[in-house]
C-alpha cells in the first residue's frame, strides 16, 4: 500500500507541475486577432473603388517577416484580416490594399523586405494604379480586440485638364481628343512600407494610350510614387502628355512636356490652361484629393 501510495503522490505531484507551467505560459498564448480594414472613399478618379484585395503581414519589430498571409478579398469598403500574435509580445502589422487582375497586383509586392515596386509599365486615365497601406505598431500585445483600421493613400494622382476657351476651340476644329498617354520621369522605383521611405533609385514609368477620362475638358490621370519630402517643394518629376483623336492612332496630335512638376502624397497635382490649340499657357496646383479645386473630377 506504501508502495501505491506513494506512486499515486508522485503522479499528483506530476499533475500540478503540468498545471503551474500551464498557467505561467498563459501570458505568451497565441491568439488570433481581427482586424476590419477600411479604404476612405476619398475623391479621386474612382475613388477608390478598384481596390478589390487587401495583402497583409505580420513583421517583428526589426522589420523582419513573421508571416505572410494571403490577399483577401475587399468587398464593400472593407476586408476583415485575421492574423495570429501572442501575448506580451511586439509586433508590425502591415495591410496593402489595391487592384488585383487574378493574381497579378498593380504594384508588385516583396514580403520579405515590405516593399512595393512602382511598374514602369501602366494605362493612363485608369485607378487600378491607386493604392492604400497602414502600418500597425503593437507594442506588448495584451490580448485585447484591435480598432478598425484605416489605410492611406500611398501614391499622388497627376491630371491635366484644358479650360472652356481651350476645349471650345478644339471643338470646332473637330480635334476633340478620345485618348491620351502619359510618361513621367524620375519616379521612385520602390518603397519601403515599414519604414515609409521610398528608395532613392528612379525609373521613368510609361502609361500607355487609353480612352481619356469622360468628363469634359478632362484630359488625363496617372499616379505614382512620390520621392523624399513628400512635399510639393521636395520632390518633382518631368511629366510628358500625348493626345491622339482615335484609338488608333499612331502619332500624337499634341504633345506637351511639363518638367519640374510637383507631386505630393494624397495630393491631386492639377496641369490645368490653355494646352492644345494657341501658345501654351497652364498653371499648376497642388489640392487635397478630397477637394474641388481647378478639376473637374
Amino acid at each position: 500500500m506504501n508502495k501505491v501510495k506513494t506512486i499515486l503522490v508522485a503522479a499528483l505531484s506530476l499533475v500540478l507541475a503540468s498545471s503551474c507551467n500551464k498557467a505561467e505560459t498563459t501570458p505568451t498564448e497565441e491568439i488570433a486577432v481581427n482586424y476590419s480594414v477600411n479604404v476612405p472613399m476619398t475623391k479621386a478618379l474612382g475613388e477608390g473603388t478598384a481596390v478589390n484585395k487587401v495583402w497583409y503581414a505580420v513583421y517583428r519589430t526589426d522589420g523582419s517577416l513573421l508571416k505572410n498571409y494571403q490577399p483577401v478579398e475587399f468587398k464593400d469598403g472593407k476586408a476583415n484580416c485575421q492574423v495570429v500574435m501572442m501575448r506580451g509580445q511586439s509586433y508590425k502589422v502591415l495591410f496593402v490594399a489595391q487592384h488585383y487582375e487574378g493574381a497579378d497586383a498593380a504594384y508588385g509586392i516583396t514580403p520579405a523586405t515590405a516593399t512595393l515596386t512602382m511598374p514602369t509599365s501602366a494605362v493612363a486615365n485608369s485607378d487600378n494604379y491607386d493604392i492604400f497601406t497602414f502600418v500597425d505598431d503593437v507594442v506588448n500585445y495584451d490580448g485585447t480586440p484591435t480598432d478598425a483600421v484605416v489605410l492611406e493613400r500611398r501614391v499622388a494622382q497627376v491630371n491635366f485638364s484644358c479650360n472652356s476657351e481651350d476645349w471650345t476651340n478644339v471643338s470646332s476644329l473637330g480635334m476633340l481628343p478620345t485618348h491620351s498617354s502619359v510618361t513621367l520621369a524620375s519616379v521612385p522605383k520602390s518603397f519601403d512600407l515599414l519604414t515609409g521611405t521610398p528608395s532613392a533609385e528612379t525609373v521613368s514609368v510609361t502609361y500607355s494610350k487609353s480612352a481619356r477620362p469622360s468628363a469634359d475638358m478632362h484630359l488625363a490621370t496617372v499616379f505614382c510614387f512620390v520621392g523624399a519630402g513628400d512635399s510639393s517643394s521636395d520632390f518633382t518629376t518631368d511629366a510628358t502628355l500625348s493626345l491622339y483623336t482615335s484609338e488608333d492612332q499612331v502619332e500624337a496630335v499634341r504633345t506637351l512636356t511639363v518638367n519640374n512638376l510637383p507631386v505630393k502624397s494624397n495630393y491631386k497635382t492639377n496641369v490645368n490652361g490653355n494646352i492644345m490649340t494657341g501658345s501654351v499657357n497652364y498653371n499648376i496646383t497642388i489640392d487635397p484629393v478630397g477637394t474641388e479645386t481647378n478639376h473637374p473630377l
